[in-house]
């Protein structure tokens, strides 16, 4: 599996394959081997064999936070919500305490306008693992989303806390802010009594 990792690293992509399915020869119950497979299965845009791969890491091994990750957040940027979701809901079973499966959750339950359940498990992420900015900027566009400002604005600057170089969040809070402006400038009109 090593070899197949060092030549994924160096772009080697048929090489890499053909390691990972020696090693899968050798040991056919390894799922991190399964799980490096999908990642390069992903990488080389091969969906449907990336899709077999983390399957079978995580039928491995129920617990392969990682593996899990990666299919739910493949599924959801390739369109298919409601199936990123439905497995979502079966890692964290597995694994109820992992952060990262409460954030690819709450990304396809806001991309469905379900924001409250997303809210929840955003704050579940932040709560496990306060420390990433990355949970608060997607709370922020979840509330941005949801046409509650004050707080989007909010989480976008609690993530620029934590990374003040984070791009995007610099981005939304400057949009943020014109949003905010351009409301209280409707409600408030200059001049008014």
């Amino acid at each position: 599996m090593n070899l197949g990792i060092v030549r994924a690293s160096l772009k080697k992509y048929h090489d890499a394959e053909k390691a990972y399915l020696k090693a899968l020869m050798l040991r056919k119950r390894y799922p991190d081997c399964y799980y490096n497979l999908g990642n390069l299965y992903l990488e080389t845009k091969q969906l449907d064999k990336a899709y077999a791969a983390y399957l079978n890491a995580t039928s491995l091994r129920p617990t392969h936070a990682l593996a899990w990750s990666n299919l739910i957040a493949m599924l959801d940027n390739e369109g298919n919500v409601s199936k990123a979701m439905m497995l979502s809901k079966k890692a964290l079973k597995y694994i109820p305490g992992e952060p990262s499966l409460h954030f690819t959750m709450a990304n396809a339950l806001g991309k469905t306008g379900r924001y409250q359940e997303s809210e929840d498990h955003f704050l579940e992420a932040i709560r496990l693992m306060p420390d990433n900015p990355v949970y608060y900027a997607n709370l922020g566009v979840l509330y941005h989303r949801w046409k509650k400002y004050e707080k989007a604005l909010l989480y976008y600057r609690l993530a620029l806390q934590l990374d003040p170089e984070f791009r995007s969040a610099k981005e939304n809070v400057r949009m943020i802010e014109k949003v905010i402006m351009q409301e209280r400038n409707i409600a408030s009109p200059i001049g008014a009594e």
